[in-house]
């Protein structure tokens, strides 16, 4: 027992801090920000900064894509004049990178003590804007024939393999050539609970945000959204659809009848990628194919990455429940078994990947 718990106290001493960093204006004056940024002006004579300062250092451990620093304004009297026009602190003031190409950077500041809703909900805002203008650049052309793809032979047949842009597998929809958060074929890309738009570095019921927390581990637990006892919807929102929140347009994730279909209509093979292993859908009809690399899922770490690929659908299997829906249905292929399925469910706050379709009737 002692030694368990001195390993326990090693291990809290070994991991890494976020926190925020003093800066000065010559530092950021040569700084170049290619990440969200929230600074934070205080003194060590203001009793609100430091209340807000511990908030900020909560919220430092939240969002560790953002940079967050400290300005002592004793110090940077010149800078925080440049700031404000009133004088009052704290002052907090955030930046993000809306273009790229011509380094276009976006600012805006609060006056005054923020609490920590208000301020975790413009830390939010400040990094999905930023991430839009990530996303521009990730998003498959939307034509069916690119320059990279690629003529492969499966039994004597030739097929074009997508490797960008989006393919007809000869179901009513299109199907992208990789998965969300990718930008080639044999990548997984981001792993997402069902119904969250954002990737987390941990899955598990306790962070999912559809349920209601101090529910959980009881008989009955509760969702805000999704839930049989309350709005009876099985099919996401578009405001929690992932793809169309990401891609926006005509993309968003396939339902469980788009999976269905696509089993009908194609064969499937196992196939390895630049070394990736996975699966390929390939269309008798239209002669196109598409790969589905290996994912394994994600709930308190990753599991099965080696054997198994699943994916998202929108649907929930409401119709066959009497209690609470805490699963929803997906697309699943094993190396173990060579089953493929679109029948499958597991449980809501699992991190899966995502294959994006596009719809040209908007569903």
């Amino acid at each position: 027992m002692k030694r368990y718990f001195l390993l326990l106290l090693i291990a809290s001493f070994a991991l890494p801090t976020i926190a925020q960093r003093n800066i000065t204006e010559d530092e950021w004056d040569e700084m170049y920000i290619t990440k969200p940024v929230v600074l934070e002006f205080y003194a060590n004579w203001c009793a609100p900064c430091k209340q807000q300062g511990s908030i900020i250092s909560r919220l430092a451990q939240e969002f560790p894509e953002i940079d967050f620093y400290k300005v002592n304004i004793d110090r940077e009297k010149d800078w925080f004049s440049y700031e404000t026009e009133n004088g009052a602190i704290p002052l907090i003031v955030f930046y993000y990178v809306t273009e790229e190409r011509n380094y276009v950077v976006r600012k805006s500041s609060v006056a005054g003590f923020m609490p920590y809703s208000e301020l975790r909900d413009s830390c939010q805002t400040i990094l999905r804007r930023y991430n839009a203008m990530k996303r521009k650049n990730t998003i498959p052309l939307k034509k069916e024939m690119v320059q990279s793809d690629t003529i492969i032979d499966i039994d004597g047949v030739k097929y074009t393999l997508a490797l960008d842009g989006y393919v007809d597998m000869g179901t009513s929809v299109k199907w992208a050539a990789y998965n969300l958060g990718a930008n080639r074929p044999e990548q997984i890309g981001g792993y997402y609970a069902w119904g969250e738009i954002e990737t987390k570095r941990e899955y598990n019921w306790y962070n999912y945000k559809h349920v209601i927390a101090s529910t959980l581990g009881s008989v009955n637990v509760s969702f805000r959204r999704y839930n049989i006892y309350t709005d009876k919807l099985n099919r996401l929102l578009v405001e929690d659809d992932a793809v169309k929140q990401h891609w926006g347009g005509n993309w968003r994730i396939p339902t469980q009848d788009d999976y269905m279909a696509l089993i009908e209509k194609c064969e499937w093979k196992e196939f390895s990628l630049k070394g990736v292993n996975g699966i390929i859908a390939y269309s008798p009809q239209k002669h196109n194919a598409i790969f589905f690399p290996l994912t394994g899922w994600m709930f308190n770490g990753l599991n099965d990455k080696e054997t198994v690929g699943e994916y998202w659908t929108m649907d929930l299997p409401l119709s066959s429940y009497s209690g609470v829906c805490d699963e929803a249905y997906l697309f699943y292929i094993s190396f173990d078994d060579g089953s493929i399925s679109a029948r499958d469910y597991t449980g809501r706050a699992v991190g899966l990947p995502i294959r994006p379709i596009y719809d040209p009737y908007g569903h």
